[in-house]
């Protein structure tokens, strides 16, 4: 991953003296990057057919519902693993299987048992829209790329810059600005 050029700068500079600066991602903004590529891979390919003959979206297929399941579980595999790169790493590979489940082929080992439907109660869970493996297949190197450690490293705090931004409003609220601003 590229460097930007601010961050480059202020390395540098080096203001704190020997103290490492590591930049740190939202996780909102990491987790959006997932529905991002998956709705880009869907419009890029419109027409492609698949392994199994069909094509990539449509119904059964990667909807835009489904890119939102997906998504929503791409942040929650970071959330719930904060702390934790393996975990957090297995947790984020372990959500294809997940939505490729079904009741004859049933893949939930990986999977957290706190919002596995399946792991809370085998006997009576019905797996209901699921991926088809080539679905899975065509949209598995982007998981592998969002599975990154070198990324998911910097994931590990767990947070979003919500509330950093939240107060960055409030100051600038409150003061007046710098004549260079006006």
């Amino acid at each position: 991953m590229e460097i930007l050029p601010l961050l480059k700068k202020v390395l540098e500079s080096n203001p704190y003296g020997g103290i490492d600066i590591e930049k740190l991602e939202c996780v909102g903004h990491v987790q959006k990057r997932c529905g991002t590529r998956l709705r880009r891979l869907k419009a890029q390919n419109k027409g492609l057919k698949l392994e199994d003959g069909k094509g990539l979206s449509g119904l059964g297929r990667l909807t835009d519902k489904k890119i939102d399941t997906l998504q929503n579980y791409y942040g929650m595999a970071i959330r719930q693993n904060a702390g934790n790169l393996q975990a957090m790493v297995l947790a984020v590979k372990s959500v294809l299987d997940h939505v490729a489940s079904s009741d004859t082929d049933p893949k939930h080992q990986h999977c957290d048992p706190h919002w596995c439907g399946y792991l809370k109660d085998p006997s009576s869970y019905k797996h209901k829209n699921s991926l088809p493996r080539s679905v899975v297949e065509f949209i598995r190197p982007i998981f592998n790329d969002l599975a990154d450690e070198k990324l998911l490293s910097r994931c590990l705090h767990g947070k979003t810059q919500n509330a950093n931004e939240s107060l960055n409003k409030l100051i600038w609220d409150r003061c007046e600005l710098a004549p260079s601003l006006k």
